[in-house]
Protein backbone atom coordinates (compact mmCIF):
# COMPACT_ATOMS: atom_id res chain seq x y z
CA UNK A 1 0.00 0.00 0.00
CA UNK A 2 1.21 3.31 -0.78
CA UNK A 3 0.47 5.84 1.41
CA UNK A 4 0.27 9.87 1.06
CA UNK A 5 2.98 10.32 3.98
CA UNK A 6 5.35 8.37 1.93
CA UNK A 7 4.38 10.09 -0.87
CA UNK A 8 5.18 13.88 0.65
CA UNK A 9 8.16 12.69 2.58
CA UNK A 10 9.67 11.54 -1.23
CA UNK A 11 8.79 14.52 -2.95
CA UNK A 12 10.10 16.71 0.18
CA UNK A 13 13.77 15.18 -0.38
CA UNK A 14 13.50 15.22 -3.71
CA UNK A 15 12.60 19.04 -3.46
CA UNK A 16 15.67 19.44 -0.75
CA UNK A 17 18.42 17.66 -3.04
CA UNK A 18 20.64 20.30 -5.11
CA UNK A 19 22.53 17.72 -6.91
CA UNK A 20 19.54 16.86 -9.57
CA UNK A 21 16.94 18.86 -11.60
CA UNK A 22 13.41 17.73 -10.98
CA UNK A 23 13.03 15.64 -14.52
CA UNK A 24 16.34 14.04 -13.30
CA UNK A 25 15.06 12.57 -9.76
CA UNK A 26 11.80 11.60 -11.29
CA UNK A 27 13.80 9.24 -13.75
CA UNK A 28 16.11 8.39 -11.35
CA UNK A 29 13.09 7.52 -8.20
CA UNK A 30 11.84 4.40 -8.37
CA UNK A 31 8.48 3.32 -8.82
CA UNK A 32 6.60 1.42 -6.53
CA UNK A 33 5.29 -2.23 -8.08
CA UNK A 34 1.52 -0.32 -8.04
CA UNK A 35 2.98 2.58 -9.59
CA UNK A 36 4.65 0.65 -12.22
CA UNK A 37 1.43 -1.88 -13.22
CA UNK A 38 0.07 1.47 -14.49
CA UNK A 39 -1.50 1.68 -18.08
CA UNK A 40 0.28 3.95 -20.24
CA UNK A 41 -2.66 5.85 -20.43
CA UNK A 42 -1.95 7.62 -16.82
CA UNK A 43 1.23 8.38 -17.71
CA UNK A 44 1.65 12.07 -18.44
CA UNK A 45 4.57 14.63 -18.59
CA UNK A 46 7.07 11.96 -17.18
CA UNK A 47 4.73 11.57 -14.06
CA UNK A 48 2.73 8.76 -12.72
CA UNK A 49 -0.43 8.97 -10.92
CA UNK A 50 -2.99 6.51 -9.14
CA UNK A 51 -6.22 8.20 -7.79
CA UNK A 52 -7.33 5.07 -6.37
CA UNK A 53 -3.47 4.84 -4.38
CA UNK A 54 -4.12 8.37 -3.65
CA UNK A 55 -7.55 8.52 -2.60
CA UNK A 56 -7.19 5.12 -0.41
CA UNK A 57 -5.62 6.66 2.40
CA UNK A 58 -5.96 10.22 2.35
CA UNK A 59 -7.55 13.07 1.17
CA UNK A 60 -6.77 16.75 -0.50
CA UNK A 61 -7.38 19.41 1.72
CA UNK A 62 -10.78 20.58 2.68
CA UNK A 63 -12.59 23.48 3.60
CA UNK A 64 -12.52 24.57 7.15
CA UNK A 65 -16.17 23.64 7.70
CA UNK A 66 -15.21 19.82 7.36
CA UNK A 67 -13.67 18.37 10.55
CA UNK A 68 -12.13 15.45 9.41
CA UNK A 69 -11.51 12.55 12.07
CA UNK A 70 -8.07 11.66 12.54
CA UNK A 71 -8.55 8.71 11.08
CA UNK A 72 -8.23 10.43 7.58
CA UNK A 73 -5.14 11.96 8.17
CA UNK A 74 -2.44 10.86 5.61
CA UNK A 75 0.00 10.87 8.94
CA UNK A 76 0.80 7.90 11.22
CA UNK A 77 0.01 8.95 15.62
CA UNK A 78 3.02 11.03 16.30
CA UNK A 79 4.77 11.95 13.12
CA UNK A 80 5.24 15.33 12.57
CA UNK A 81 3.33 17.29 9.96
CA UNK A 82 5.92 20.05 9.33
CA UNK A 83 4.99 23.67 9.78
CA UNK A 84 2.04 25.19 6.92
CA UNK A 85 5.21 26.65 5.23
CA UNK A 86 7.05 23.46 4.69
CA UNK A 87 4.15 21.42 3.84
CA UNK A 88 2.25 23.84 0.72
CA UNK A 89 4.27 22.60 -1.50
CA UNK A 90 3.40 18.41 -1.30
CA UNK A 91 0.03 19.37 -0.41
CA UNK A 92 0.03 21.19 -3.62
CA UNK A 93 1.71 18.32 -4.89
CA UNK A 94 -0.84 15.98 -3.70
CA UNK A 95 -3.79 18.16 -4.81
CA UNK A 96 -2.18 18.46 -8.61
CA UNK A 97 -1.50 14.69 -8.88
CA UNK A 98 -4.79 14.38 -8.28
CA UNK A 99 -6.43 16.58 -10.42
CA UNK A 100 -3.99 14.92 -13.35
CA UNK A 101 -5.45 11.70 -12.38
CA UNK A 102 -8.99 12.81 -12.83
CA UNK A 103 -8.69 14.63 -15.96
CA UNK A 104 -6.53 12.32 -17.87
CA UNK A 105 -9.51 9.50 -16.46
CA UNK A 106 -12.09 11.96 -17.79
CA UNK A 107 -10.55 11.80 -20.90
CA UNK A 108 -9.76 8.21 -21.24
CA UNK A 109 -13.37 7.24 -20.37
CA UNK A 110 -14.98 9.77 -23.21
CA UNK A 111 -12.71 8.22 -25.59
CA UNK A 112 -13.37 4.69 -24.87
CA UNK A 113 -17.36 5.31 -24.73
CA UNK A 114 -17.17 7.24 -28.06
CA UNK A 115 -15.56 4.56 -29.83
CA UNK A 116 -18.03 2.17 -28.34
CA UNK A 117 -21.04 4.01 -29.37
CA UNK A 118 -19.84 4.39 -32.68
CA UNK A 119 -19.28 0.90 -33.44
CA UNK A 120 -22.33 0.24 -31.75
CA UNK A 121 -24.09 2.38 -34.68
CA UNK A 122 -22.15 0.77 -36.91
CA UNK A 123 -22.71 -2.89 -36.11
CA UNK A 124 -26.84 -2.02 -35.71
CA UNK A 125 -26.74 -0.67 -39.43
CA UNK A 126 -25.17 -3.85 -40.56
CA UNK A 127 -27.77 -6.42 -38.66
CA UNK A 128 -29.90 -3.70 -40.29
CA UNK A 129 -29.05 -4.78 -43.78
CA UNK A 130 -28.04 -8.25 -43.45
CA UNK A 131 -24.46 -7.12 -43.60
CA UNK A 132 -21.96 -9.64 -42.09
CA UNK A 133 -20.75 -8.44 -38.75
CA UNK A 134 -17.16 -9.55 -37.66
CA UNK A 135 -16.68 -10.08 -34.18
CA UNK A 136 -12.67 -9.18 -34.13
CA UNK A 137 -14.01 -5.30 -34.63
CA UNK A 138 -15.15 -5.50 -30.95
CA UNK A 139 -12.65 -6.99 -29.04
CA UNK A 140 -10.47 -3.45 -29.03
CA UNK A 141 -13.03 -1.69 -27.53
CA UNK A 142 -14.52 -4.40 -24.86
CA UNK A 143 -10.86 -4.85 -24.07
CA UNK A 144 -10.36 -1.07 -23.28
CA UNK A 145 -13.47 -1.11 -21.03
CA UNK A 146 -12.54 -4.10 -18.79
CA UNK A 147 -9.23 -2.27 -18.92
CA UNK A 148 -10.17 0.91 -17.71
CA UNK A 149 -12.82 -0.49 -15.25
CA UNK A 150 -10.47 -2.73 -13.78
CA UNK A 151 -8.14 0.25 -12.89
CA UNK A 152 -10.57 1.90 -11.46
CA UNK A 153 -11.86 4.49 -13.88
CA UNK A 154 -15.25 5.10 -12.63
CA UNK A 155 -15.61 8.05 -14.77
CA UNK A 156 -16.49 5.23 -17.65
CA UNK A 157 -19.87 4.29 -14.77
CA UNK A 158 -20.58 7.76 -14.93
CA UNK A 159 -21.12 8.02 -18.47
CA UNK A 160 -23.03 4.76 -18.49
CA UNK A 161 -25.30 5.85 -16.03
CA UNK A 162 -26.19 9.42 -17.47
CA UNK A 163 -24.80 9.94 -20.58
CA UNK A 164 -27.92 11.07 -23.55
CA UNK A 165 -28.60 10.93 -27.24
CA UNK A 166 -30.63 12.99 -29.41
CA UNK A 167 -30.91 11.10 -32.18
CA UNK A 168 -34.28 8.89 -32.27
CA UNK A 169 -32.90 5.65 -32.74
CA UNK A 170 -29.38 6.70 -30.60
CA UNK A 171 -30.76 5.30 -27.54
CA UNK A 172 -30.30 2.32 -29.23
CA UNK A 173 -26.12 1.99 -29.72
CA UNK A 174 -25.67 3.87 -26.28
CA UNK A 175 -27.98 1.14 -24.71
CA UNK A 176 -25.29 -1.61 -26.25
CA UNK A 177 -21.92 0.73 -24.80
CA UNK A 178 -24.06 0.97 -21.35
CA UNK A 179 -25.02 -2.28 -20.61
CA UNK A 180 -21.48 -3.61 -21.51
CA UNK A 181 -19.97 -1.15 -19.01
CA UNK A 182 -22.49 -2.17 -16.31
CA UNK A 183 -22.33 -5.83 -16.71
CA UNK A 184 -18.82 -5.95 -16.72
CA UNK A 185 -18.55 -4.20 -13.59
CA UNK A 186 -20.93 -6.10 -11.86
CA UNK A 187 -17.98 -8.90 -13.28
CA UNK A 188 -15.28 -7.79 -11.40
CA UNK A 189 -17.68 -7.62 -8.50
CA UNK A 190 -18.17 -11.42 -8.91
CA UNK A 191 -14.55 -11.42 -9.01
CA UNK A 192 -14.49 -13.35 -12.29
CA UNK A 193 -11.28 -13.39 -14.63
CA UNK A 194 -10.34 -11.46 -17.55
CA UNK A 195 -11.24 -14.05 -20.27
CA UNK A 196 -14.79 -14.33 -18.97
CA UNK A 197 -15.21 -10.69 -18.29
CA UNK A 198 -14.57 -10.54 -22.00
CA UNK A 199 -17.43 -12.84 -22.77
CA UNK A 200 -20.16 -11.15 -20.07
CA UNK A 201 -18.87 -8.12 -22.11
CA UNK A 202 -19.77 -9.55 -25.42
CA UNK A 203 -23.12 -11.00 -24.79
CA UNK A 204 -23.91 -7.88 -23.00
CA UNK A 205 -22.95 -6.06 -26.27
CA UNK A 206 -24.93 -7.82 -28.84
CA UNK A 207 -27.58 -9.58 -26.30
CA UNK A 208 -30.53 -7.65 -28.42
CA UNK A 209 -29.29 -7.09 -32.05
CA UNK A 210 -33.19 -8.43 -32.78
CA UNK A 211 -34.31 -4.67 -32.15
CA UNK A 212 -32.99 -3.92 -35.55
CA UNK A 213 -35.56 -5.89 -37.02
CA UNK A 214 -38.59 -4.40 -35.09
CA UNK A 215 -37.58 -0.44 -35.20
CA UNK A 216 -41.21 0.74 -35.74
CA UNK A 217 -42.05 -0.69 -32.42
CA UNK A 218 -38.84 -0.13 -30.36
CA UNK A 219 -39.13 3.45 -31.42
CA UNK A 220 -43.06 4.03 -31.20
CA UNK A 221 -44.14 6.82 -28.65
CA UNK A 222 -47.61 5.40 -27.97
CA UNK A 223 -49.16 2.46 -26.28
CA UNK A 224 -48.07 -0.87 -27.83
CA UNK A 225 -50.69 -2.82 -29.18
CA UNK A 226 -50.94 -6.75 -28.94
CA UNK A 227 -49.36 -6.88 -31.98
CA UNK A 228 -46.40 -5.27 -30.70
CA UNK A 229 -46.16 -7.30 -27.73
CA UNK A 230 -45.95 -10.12 -30.35
CA UNK A 231 -43.43 -8.68 -31.88
CA UNK A 232 -41.45 -7.85 -29.21
CA UNK A 233 -41.48 -11.40 -28.17
CA UNK A 234 -39.77 -12.53 -31.21
CA UNK A 235 -35.99 -10.12 -30.72
CA UNK A 236 -34.76 -12.87 -28.99
CA UNK A 237 -34.81 -15.34 -31.64
CA UNK A 238 -34.22 -12.36 -34.49
CA UNK A 239 -30.75 -11.59 -32.14
CA UNK A 240 -29.71 -15.31 -32.54
CA UNK A 241 -30.30 -15.34 -35.81
CA UNK A 242 -27.89 -12.47 -36.82
CA UNK A 243 -25.44 -13.67 -34.17
CA UNK A 244 -24.93 -17.25 -35.90
CA UNK A 245 -23.42 -15.27 -38.91
CA UNK A 246 -20.98 -13.69 -36.88
CA UNK A 247 -17.20 -16.19 -36.82
CA UNK A 248 -16.10 -17.65 -33.76
CA UNK A 249 -18.43 -16.22 -31.39
CA UNK A 250 -18.14 -17.74 -28.41
CA UNK A 251 -21.53 -20.10 -27.36
CA UNK A 252 -22.15 -17.67 -24.19
CA UNK A 253 -22.83 -14.73 -26.37
CA UNK A 254 -25.48 -17.32 -27.89
CA UNK A 255 -26.99 -18.74 -25.18
CA UNK A 256 -27.42 -14.74 -23.49
CA UNK A 257 -28.84 -13.54 -26.66
CA UNK A 258 -31.63 -17.07 -26.58
CA UNK A 259 -32.45 -16.57 -22.91
CA UNK A 260 -32.86 -12.38 -22.89
CA UNK A 261 -36.61 -12.57 -23.37
CA UNK A 262 -39.89 -11.64 -21.13
CA UNK A 263 -40.79 -13.19 -18.06
CA UNK A 264 -43.27 -14.89 -16.37
CA UNK A 265 -45.37 -12.62 -14.03
CA UNK A 266 -45.70 -15.98 -11.84
CA UNK A 267 -43.28 -15.56 -9.18
CA UNK A 268 -42.46 -19.81 -8.91
CA UNK A 269 -41.84 -19.98 -12.40
CA UNK A 270 -39.40 -16.76 -12.26
CA UNK A 271 -37.58 -18.71 -9.76
CA UNK A 272 -37.60 -21.85 -11.33
CA UNK A 273 -36.29 -19.94 -14.87
CA UNK A 274 -33.90 -17.96 -12.85
CA UNK A 275 -32.17 -21.28 -11.34
CA UNK A 276 -31.95 -22.53 -15.14
CA UNK A 277 -30.23 -19.55 -17.04
CA UNK A 278 -26.80 -19.10 -17.60
CA UNK A 279 -24.91 -16.51 -14.98
CA UNK A 280 -24.25 -14.47 -17.60
CA UNK A 281 -28.24 -14.53 -18.70
CA UNK A 282 -28.80 -13.48 -15.25
CA UNK A 283 -26.41 -10.00 -15.20
CA UNK A 284 -27.47 -9.06 -18.51
CA UNK A 285 -31.10 -9.30 -17.49
CA UNK A 286 -30.76 -7.22 -14.74
CA UNK A 287 -28.87 -4.35 -16.07
CA UNK A 288 -30.88 -4.64 -19.27
CA UNK A 289 -33.89 -3.57 -16.86
CA UNK A 290 -31.75 -0.89 -15.00
CA UNK A 291 -30.29 0.55 -18.23
CA UNK A 292 -33.64 1.15 -19.70
CA UNK A 293 -35.09 2.74 -16.74
CA UNK A 294 -32.50 5.07 -15.88
CA UNK A 295 -32.06 6.46 -19.63
CA UNK A 296 -34.76 8.78 -21.55
CA UNK A 297 -37.12 6.53 -24.47
CA UNK A 298 -39.18 7.51 -27.30
CA UNK A 299 -42.15 6.99 -25.23
CA UNK A 300 -40.89 8.12 -21.38
CA UNK A 301 -38.51 9.96 -19.35
CA UNK A 302 -35.59 8.42 -17.52
CA UNK A 303 -35.71 7.45 -13.63
CA UNK A 304 -33.96 8.49 -11.17
CA UNK A 305 -31.60 5.59 -10.12
CA UNK A 306 -32.82 5.24 -6.85
CA UNK A 307 -36.59 5.35 -8.48
CA UNK A 308 -35.56 2.57 -10.86
CA UNK A 309 -34.06 0.52 -7.90
CA UNK A 310 -36.88 1.15 -5.84
CA UNK A 311 -39.14 -0.53 -9.02
CA UNK A 312 -36.73 -3.33 -8.89
CA UNK A 313 -37.01 -4.32 -5.81
CA UNK A 314 -40.92 -3.92 -5.81
CA UNK A 315 -41.60 -7.77 -4.71
CA UNK A 316 -38.36 -8.49 -3.45
CA UNK A 317 -36.91 -8.50 -6.66
CA UNK A 318 -37.72 -12.11 -7.41
CA UNK A 319 -37.09 -12.03 -10.83
CA UNK A 320 -33.38 -11.07 -10.50
CA UNK A 321 -30.48 -13.26 -8.90
CA UNK A 322 -30.23 -11.39 -5.37
CA UNK A 323 -26.23 -11.52 -5.54
CA UNK A 324 -26.19 -9.74 -9.15
CA UNK A 325 -28.91 -7.41 -7.53
CA UNK A 326 -26.47 -6.77 -4.38
CA UNK A 327 -23.32 -5.87 -6.74
CA UNK A 328 -25.62 -3.60 -8.64
CA UNK A 329 -26.44 -1.43 -5.73
CA UNK A 330 -22.99 -1.82 -4.25
CA UNK A 331 -20.83 -1.58 -6.92
CA UNK A 332 -23.28 1.04 -8.84
CA UNK A 333 -25.35 2.47 -5.87
CA UNK A 334 -28.42 3.99 -5.20
CA UNK A 335 -26.65 7.11 -5.83
CA UNK A 336 -24.16 6.45 -9.30
CA UNK A 337 -20.84 8.20 -10.22
CA UNK A 338 -22.13 11.71 -11.92
CA UNK A 339 -25.41 11.67 -10.29
CA UNK A 340 -26.48 15.02 -8.05
CA UNK A 341 -27.28 14.96 -4.26
CA UNK A 342 -28.22 17.78 -1.57
CA UNK A 343 -26.55 17.41 1.71
CA UNK A 344 -27.29 17.60 5.09
CA UNK A 345 -24.60 20.95 4.78
CA UNK A 346 -27.43 22.52 2.04
CA UNK A 347 -24.66 22.29 -0.51
CA UNK A 348 -24.91 20.35 -3.86
CA UNK A 349 -22.34 17.46 -4.88
CA UNK A 350 -21.68 15.26 -7.27
CA UNK A 351 -21.18 11.26 -6.42
CA UNK A 352 -17.56 11.14 -7.30
CA UNK A 353 -16.77 7.00 -5.99
CA UNK A 354 -19.10 4.63 -4.84
CA UNK A 355 -18.59 2.61 -1.15
CA UNK A 356 -19.23 -1.16 -1.31
CA UNK A 357 -21.28 -2.13 1.40
CA UNK A 358 -22.48 1.48 2.21
CA UNK A 359 -24.91 2.44 -1.36
CA UNK A 360 -25.92 5.08 1.18
CA UNK A 361 -22.48 7.15 1.47
CA UNK A 362 -20.57 7.56 -1.79
CA UNK A 363 -17.69 9.38 -1.97
CA UNK A 364 -18.75 13.20 -3.18
CA UNK A 365 -17.34 16.35 -4.45
CA UNK A 366 -18.89 19.28 -2.94
CA UNK A 367 -19.68 22.05 -5.81
CA UNK A 368 -22.61 24.65 -5.18
CA UNK A 369 -23.25 26.08 -2.20
CA UNK A 370 -27.23 25.98 -0.85
CA UNK A 371 -27.88 28.47 -3.55
CA UNK A 372 -26.41 27.25 -6.13
CA UNK A 373 -23.82 29.11 -6.32
CA UNK A 374 -20.24 27.53 -7.42
CA UNK A 375 -17.66 27.16 -4.26
CA UNK A 376 -14.72 28.75 -5.01
CA UNK A 377 -12.70 25.24 -4.27
CA UNK A 378 -14.84 21.77 -4.81
CA UNK A 379 -14.34 19.59 -1.17
CA UNK A 380 -13.93 15.92 -1.77
CA UNK A 381 -15.59 13.99 0.84
CA UNK A 382 -15.93 10.21 1.58
CA UNK A 383 -19.24 10.21 3.59
CA UNK A 384 -18.49 6.73 4.51
CA UNK A 385 -15.88 8.53 7.07
CA UNK A 386 -17.38 11.75 7.11
CA UNK A 387 -20.46 10.11 9.72
CA UNK A 388 -21.88 14.33 10.56
CA UNK A 389 -22.48 14.76 6.85
CA UNK A 390 -25.52 12.64 5.13
CA UNK A 391 -27.46 12.81 1.58
CA UNK A 392 -30.88 14.38 2.27
CA UNK A 393 -31.76 13.22 -1.58
CA UNK A 394 -31.14 13.03 -4.75
CA UNK A 395 -31.39 15.86 -7.31
CA UNK A 396 -32.05 15.73 -10.94
CA UNK A 397 -29.18 17.23 -13.02
CA UNK A 398 -31.47 20.04 -14.85
CA UNK A 399 -32.51 21.23 -11.38
CA UNK A 400 -28.76 21.47 -11.33
CA UNK A 401 -28.48 23.55 -14.56
CA UNK A 402 -31.25 25.85 -13.27
CA UNK A 403 -29.41 26.67 -10.26
CA UNK A 404 -26.57 27.16 -12.54
CA UNK A 405 -27.92 29.82 -14.63
CA UNK A 406 -29.89 31.80 -12.32
CA UNK A 407 -26.19 32.04 -10.30
CA UNK A 408 -24.67 32.99 -13.77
Amino acid sequence: MVRIADILKLRERQEKSPSKTPDERREKTPLSPSFESEPKSSKENGKVFRFSVLTETGKPPVSARYESPASLSPYREGESQGTADEMEGPRRYVAEAIQSSEANQTANAQDIYRRAVTLAQGILEMAKTGEEIKGQEMHGVIQDIIRGLTFGNKELLNLACSETVEASTGFLAAKMANKTILAVEIGIGKKINKSQLFQLGMAAFLSDLGVTQVLDVVTKKDVLTPEDWEKIREIPAKTVEILQKIPDLHQVVLTVAEEFRERSEDTAVQVQALQKMDPFSRIVALIDVFEALTHDRPYRARMMPHEAMRLILHGGGKKFEQETLRLLIDRIGLYPIGSWVKLSSKEFAKVVETNPGQPMRPGVKVLYDEKGRPLEEPVRLDLSKNLSIQILQPVAEKEIQKLTQKNA
